[in-house]
């Protein structure tokens, strides 16, 4: 079967430049890095909709699907984009003044706050939450479910290799510059 070409299409030439490299594996990471730039920019494009960033609508689902208040450090962990603690400190902010979650002390650790959503914060997510999901269905569209089935098996795979390998799990050697 032939391979689909993307729009990098890298050619031949590419392994000849690169040895050791793999055309189709360097298609396949860029084209997975555009797709997922254009998915977010989609899901930024409807929640702006609802006056929020990306960011605020997905601390909001995080907090809301949680089922009870979160510490800011376990919201940034479960961010899809990552985010450092200043920038995840500002999109609580950002929630807090509108009202949409509150902060309130720890009962434990009185070093940390946690943030629930507030009734205001969970209508809005109930508002923006059925159009989020029907434009991910109109996205995937495009595929069988047996296709999505397998789509998704195949991304759950590549992000295990990928935070493997952000752990320092074994990785292909560099190539040692030539020291002439």
């Amino acid at each position: 079967m032939a391979t689909p070409r993307t729009e990098m299409d890298l050619g031949t030439e590419f392994e000849r430049a690169f040895p050791g490299a793999s055309a189709l594996a360097t298609e396949a990471v860029y084209s997975t890095i555009r797709t997922t730039r254009r998915l977010i920019a989609l899901h930024a494009a409807l929640l702006r909709t609802y006056g929020l960033t990306e960011p605020e609508g997905n601390a909001l689902s995080i907090i809301d699907g949680a089922g009870q208040p979160l510490t800011p450090g376990v919201i940034r962990e479960r961010m899809l984009q990552p985010m450092s603690s200043g920038a995840v400190t500002g999109v609580l902010d950002s929630l807090e003044k509108r009202a949409l979650v509150a902060r309130s002390s720890h009962p434990i650790d009185r070093r940390s706050v946690l943030v629930a959503i507030t009734p205001s914060g969970r209508e809005l997510l109930l508002k923006f939450r059925l159009p989020l999901h029907l434009l991910q269905r109109e996205i995937m569209d495009c595929l069988s479910e047996e296709d999505q089935e397998l789509l998704l098996r195949l991304i759950l795979k590549v992000q295990d290799r990928v935070t493997q390998l952000l752990a320092g799990g074994d990785r292909v050697s560099e190539p040692t510059p030539n020291a002439d």
